[in-house]
């Protein structure tokens, strides 16, 4: 049995899902039983600052192979909600949330979820880490590999 009912994660799930994103999801469904997907949109300002955002699909694509996925295994336990700023409001301020599964990319956000939740008198999240932490799997390195194949060369800054 789960420990939580409810929990939220997000990102932009580009070039996957890949062994971080799918680590990262099992993680949630591990510990709860319905799983709110929060997945950054195409017009996002926070998606316009990622590294080679230029190689970052569309919206509809990501979450088109992120639902193949995640149908195989977690049919109807999950909605996808599209991301257009860096919290979800919509998702973060629902009473019923219980917990933010989160990988090292995403701690620096979580005390601001938490702060903007009791800022509506609302209960913290429980906050669950990804075993991911730390083993180089990112959509930016693929984006990294991408480029590299296109140009022949590393990119810039990388």
């Amino acid at each position: 049995m789960s420990p939580f009912r409810t929990a939220q994660t997000g990102g932009v799930f580009s070039n996957g899902p890949h062994a971080g994103h799918r680590e990262l999801l099992r993680t949630g469904f591990d510990n709860a039983m319905f799983m709110y997907i929060c997945v950054v949109t195409d017009d996002s300002k926070w998606l316009r600052k990622k590294f080679l955002s230029e190689f970052i699909q569309p919206y509809h694509e990501r979450v088109g192979t992120l639902k193949a996925w995640l149908d195989i295994e977690y049919k109807g336990r999950y909605e996808i909600v599209p991301l257009h700023d860096l919290y979800a409001e919509e998702v973060i301020l629902l009473p019923e949330l219980e917990a933010s599964i989160i990988c090292h990319k995403t701690l620096t956000h979580f005390d601001n979820i938490n702060r903007i939740r009791e800022e509506h008198g609302l209960k913290p999240l429980d906050i669950i880490m990804s075993p991911s932490f730390n083993r180089g799997v990112s959509s930016t390195l693929i984006r990294k590999y991408i480029y590299r194949e296109k140009y022949g060369r590393w990119p810039d800054g990388s």
